[in-house]
């Protein structure tokens, strides 16, 4: 009987309007905010890549230690690669890449 009661319940929650529009309204957002981030990194990345550049071209250049000691080189961290987002995002990226080459037409 209990069982009965909780399962109509279930459903009649699962069923309704505000369910289905409450889970609509949550996989938007995730969707959206997964892209974000992930455009997010593409941009670090670049910027990443463009300063690591241009430090070694001034270090090329910088011939005299006293001007590099005292001029100073900035030193960027190294983006996050190893971690859960990382891999999150890369597998994201995967299932819908996989997703457009099997219904592509």
């Amino acid at each position: 009987m209990l069982k009965l009661l909780i399962g109509k319940e279930i459903r009649g929650h699962v069923l309704s309007y505000r369910f289905l529009l409450t889970l609509v309204l949550f996989f938007v957002l995730i969707v959206s905010s997964v892209q974000l981030i992930a455009l997010n990194y593409d941009r670090q990345l670049a910027n990443y890549s463009e300063a690591k550049r241009a430090q070694e071209e001034k270090l090329k250049e910088g011939t005299d230690f006293r001007r590099l000691m005292w001029g100073g080189t900035k030193v960027d961290r190294r983006l996050f690669e190893s971690g859960v987002a990382f891999y999150c995002l890369l597998a994201s990226q995967r299932a819908v890449d996989q997703l457009v080459e099997r219904y592509s037409l």
